[in-house]
């Protein structure tokens, strides 16, 4: 706690995130920080904290910060992505659970789960929650033989934000294409780690989004132009005021997707121990929801990510949102904001 102007105690919650950089590696692919935050985001941030009446702390992707403010701070709101590896999004909450730090989202096991989507996939399937058939492509293991349904879509193991999913090139229709567009991938997103080989469905993407464990939106995420082998690649979320429609399901549109769609949510989001906000990512074919993936780490910019576009048609504004995913950290935690 600290003094205000005023001489009220007021909580003060320190903010951990990565930046992304002003200038980047040529050499690097161009998405290679996509999961990164933008300044603005990270400014409305502390923003949003501060209008709320905490004392804002600025702690960044640093161990010397948390350990310098750690006595100072009441709570983190987590927002680090991390850097290398598929455990890199547990880093900082690591980091915080060792010093005994009380702080906002997912613990470090849900989060580094989570990132692995081979993983996910089998923690949603193992509590009923359909999903499509998938095989891992390690590095040292390139054996496609096993593949006898076509067609297919390929996609890094444990990276986010889209990265490495661009239109037109990770549909594949045949052995020889599949192998041969995975072989060009490696080589351009300089990426060597395992990959993802997904049964593509047809069909088009929903969202759903979680807040203090409870569903606040469920989101249809369409093309503009109509096209049958379409993905929500990194391109269209890049352009998505030209290239996508975002549309709530309510119950009155569709009785039996929605909460197909509401408790297929809900299953997976506390089968793996998920915390105060996350997203959920389905495709829906004939009116079947498959499940594709979760984010516990949802992205929090305040004009162009899926939870805040969803709470936003919801009539849910951003400082609301900010505030419901710190009450709801209070809440497991006991402490009065």
């Amino acid at each position: 706690m600290k003094v205000n102007k005023k001489g009220k105690k007021v909580m003060v919650i320190g903010v951990t995130y990565n930046l992304k950089p002003e200038k980047t590696d040529e050499s690097l692919p161009d998405d290679w920080y996509e999961e990164f935050d933008s300044l603005n985001t990270i400014k409305t941030i502390k923003g949003a904290l501060d209008s709320l009446g905490f004392g804002v702390v600025d702690l960044g992707y640093s161990i010397e910060n948390i350990l310098k403010y750690k006595d100072n701070v009441d709570l983190v709101f987590n927002i680090s992505e991390g850097i290398g590896g598929r455990s890199r999004e547990g880093y900082i909450p690591s980091v915080l659970e060792y010093y005994g730090i009380k702080y906002v989202g997912s613990d470090p096991t849900a989060l580094n789960i989570s990132l692995d989507k081979n993983l996910t996939k089998a923690v949603a399937r193992s509590v009923g929650v359909i999903t499509p058939e998938w095989q891992i492509i390690s590095k040292n293991s390139v054996s496609y033989q096993d593949i006898k349904k076509f067609p297919v879509i390929f996609k890094p193991c444990w990276e986010g934000s889209s990265k490495g999913i661009r239109n037109g090139n990770n549909i594949c229709y045949t052995l020889s294409s599949l192998a041969r567009s995975i072989s060009e991938f490696r080589k351009v997103e300089k990426y060597d780690g395992d990959i993802l080989i997904e049964e593509y469905i047809k069909g088009y993407d929903y969202t759903v989004g979680i807040v203090d464990d409870k569903v606040v939106g469920i989101m249809k995420i369409e093309p503009k132009s109509g096209t049958s082998d379409w993905i929500y690649s990194l391109e269209s979320k890049r352009d998505y005021k030209n290239r996508v429609n975002y549309t709530l399901l309510t119950e009155k549109d569709n009785s039996n997707l929605f909460w197909e769609l509401h408790e297929s949510a809900l299953k997976v989001y506390h089968s793996l121990g998920c915390r105060d906000f996350s997203r959920v990512d389905f495709r829906v074919c004939d009116g079947v929801s498959y499940f594709i993936e979760i984010n516990p780490l949802a992205g929090l910019n305040p004009v162009d990510s899926d939870l805040v576009i969803m709470t936003r048609l919801q009539g849910i504004e951003y400082l609301t949102l900010i505030d419901m995913i710190v009450k709801s950290a209070l809440r497991r935690y006991d402490l009065k904001g």
